[in-house]
């Protein structure tokens, strides 16, 4: 009988062992595959928090380039209304500049005329006035204009 049992445990014990041995197989390899998909995971969260950091730079990056596009729009509005003023003043200069190259012509005009025709009629004013701007060679000559300061 023991024999019988014997005979009848040893293919049972035979596939016991290959259940275990494959059982030692499947957690080897299920432990090999959780490092792994542990491995996986890590790097998946790794990756993740430089896509968030990246996300973070990209972010700033971007909000720093509107910052400096508007300063930009805002530096070549100023540029422009600042060439605009120079060429305001560049006109202004240049009229300045006419005027003073001209006063001292304008001022002998302006004292001839209160000494010599304070008295005259007006139509001779007038003819003596435009005469003398002539020779004078000035091409136009306001006297009221030129005494008088711009304010009044």
């Amino acid at each position: 009988q023991y024999s019988h049992v014997l005979e009848r445990i040893q293919p049972l014990e035979k596939e016991k062992a290959a259940l275990e041995a494959n059982l030692k197989k499947t957690k080897d390899r299920k432990q090999k595959l959780e490092d792994l998909l542990n491995s996986v995971g890590e790097k998946v969260s790794e990756l993740r928090d430089k896509f968030q950091s990246r996300t973070t730079e990209a972010a700033k990056l971007e909000a720093e380039l509107s910052k400096a596009q508007k300063t930009l729009e805002a530096a070549e509005l100023l540029i422009n209304q600042l060439d605009r003023e120079h060429k305001r003043w560049s006109m202004q200069v240049s009229e300045i500049k006419d005027e003073l190259a001209t006063l001292p012509k304008r001022a002998q005009l302006a004292a001839a005329f209160i000494t010599y025709l304070s008295a005259a009629p007006e139509d001779q004013r007038k003819t003596s006035l435009d005469e003398w701007t002539k020779s004078a060679g000035l091409e136009k000559f306001d006297l009221r204009r030129f005494l008088c300061t711009e304010s009044e």
